[in-house]
């Protein structure tokens, strides 16, 4: 009996589709997802954080792209308030998270620039910048954030503000606290600042 043998031409599109169907499947699982968006971000945002409660959010991108999301928050007194913003002011590249790198520090430069130049444009308002430093954050909330410290008045109310800008799944996060000098006892903002940024980096908190 003659045994049949395959003809070699019949096989070679399986083998051809076989490599093919491989690059694709390899292609599938190395695709990157997709960065969120300022306002997905600001969704991740805790009600309460701290000792301060969140308030209203503004949305900036329809107007003023790359000028992202802002949430405001405040404690229970008014004694302490604080503004989260998510933003990448157009950039196309991923913003780090690395409180050393130049693209934050650059960040805090101009957002104090931007702060002083505001509250020098309000009668009996005054703010000076005091130091700046790298703030650490608990290890779960990753690295830590640069920071600027303001002290100065409101009219005769002592003030001191905190600006700390940092990244957030490849955009500009930058937290404002501002807190009354004269507040006893004095606002724990150190906690609001881990869990803010514990939510917006989609860090669960270590158990």
């Amino acid at each position: 009996m003659r045994q049949r043998v395959r003809s070699p031409r019949r096989a070679l599109p399986l083998l051809v589709a076989l490599p093919l169907a491989a690059g694709c499947a390899e292609l599938a699982v190395e695709a990157p997802q997709p960065a969120p968006s300022s306002a997905e971000i600001a969704r991740r945002l805790p009600a309460s954080a701290g000792e301060f409660q969140r308030g209203a959010t503004v949305e900036h991108e329809a107007e003023r792209p790359g000028f992202g999301t802002d949430v405001d928050y405040a404690t229970r007194s008014r004694t302490a308030v604080a503004s989260v913003q998510i933003y990448d002011r157009g950039s196309q590249v991923r913003i780090p998270d690395d409180p050393a790198a130049p693209e934050i520090e650059a960040e805090l430069d101009r957002s104090v620039a931007e702060t002083l130049e505001a509250v020098g444009r309000r009668p009996g308002r005054r703010l000076a910048e005091r130091e700046r430093a790298t703030e650490a954050l608990p290890e779960d909330a990753g690295p830590g954030l640069r920071c600027a410290v303001l002290r100065g008045s409101y009219g005769r109310m002592p003030v001191t503000q905190k600006i700390c800008v940092g990244g957030a799944a490849g955009k500009f996060l930058k937290v404002q606290m501002t807190t009354v000098d004269r507040t006893a006892p004095a606002v724990d903002t150190g906690s609001f600042l881990a869990a803010v940024v514990r939510a917006a980096r989609g860090r669960p908190r270590a158990p």
